[in-house]
């Protein structure tokens, strides 16, 4: 199934990521939730850890300060955070044990 959702997004439409000062390109359209699980899928050192409830905004684990078209969000629960266009992980939830490449 991950190879799977892989080839789907594979497909779609990019956009810029970035995270700590690294840029990355997601799937536009998707949840930012999915977007780390796909850079997860090609390698990136990340862990997109589940809540209970994931996905439906309730447990909060996926809690991240972005910044989009100049506007900065504090505690999006990027599971219901929709990409639209270039996006700046301003806090990124430890939940997700990112990891610098160099690290």
């Amino acid at each position: 199934m991950t190879q799977d959702l892989e080839k789907l997004l594979d497909q779609l439409e990019k956009t810029k990521v970035d995270i700590n000062g690294r840029n990355y390109e997601i799937p536009v359209g998707q949840p930012l939730l999915r977007g780390l699980q796909y850079l997860e899928l090609k390698g990136t050192k990340i862990d997109v850890t589940r809540g209970p409830f994931c996905w439906n905004g309730d447990c909060k684990s996926c809690v991240c300060d972005v910044e989009s078209a100049g506007e900065l969000k504090t505690d999006q629960r990027i599971c219901r955070y929709r990409v639209k266009g270039p996006i700046k992980i301003h806090k990124i939830n430890p939940n997700f044990n990112f990891k610098d490449e160099d690290e």
